[in-house]
């Protein structure tokens, strides 16, 4: 037995298109918005970090975002990978290039506004020196006076290193 469908007391078949029409547009209606902004930082990672401690990050997936978080005192230029500055605005060579000094940007501020200062880096750099933080990539660190010695035991005193 077959029903025939029928439109409500007072209902044409239009109504019903009409509504059908109305119902399509409000649910399509949201994917025609304008784009949203887009965010300030898209990594297409594919595996998780392991690490997001600086000192202790080894892998790719660690080290995108490492560097889109932290800023060193130089980077490299994208096109020439030549040094440019970072965190330090300039630096001198001096000591046929036994000594580093740089010169820290005025405005560098850490996410609570604070200002980034030297004790900052001697902090950090002492930290991978020491071979109680476990850094994989702490030989990086040893062109600084001291650094090996320190991160191989044979100096204990992490003030030794050449960093202030």
């Amino acid at each position: 037995m077959r029903r025939a469908f029928r439109f409500p007391a007072g209902r044409s078949r239009g109504d019903l298109i009409l509504l059908s029409c109305l119902v399509a547009i409000a649910m399509a209606g949201p994917g025609c918005s304008r784009p949203r902004t887009q965010a300030d930082l898209v990594i297409l990672n594919g595996a998780e970090p392991e690490s997001l401690d600086p000192a202790i990050a080894t892998g790719q997936p660690d080290h995108r975002i490492v560097q889109a978080l932290f800023e060193g005192l130089t980077r490299f230029h994208p096109q020439t990978a030549k040094p440019e500055p970072g965190l330090a605005e300039r630096w001198e060579v001096l000591d046929g290039g036994l000594t580093y000094v740089f010169h820290l940007r005025t405005n560098a501020v850490w996410s609570t506004g604070e200002p980034v200062t030297a004790d900052d880096f001697v902090y950090s750099w002492r930290r991978l020196a020491d071979p109680k933080t476990g850094a994989d990539y702490s030989g990086n660190l040893y062109f600084v006076k001291n650094a090996e010695a320190i991160n191989t035991g044979a100096l204990t005193n992490l003030a030794a290193l050449g960093a202030r």
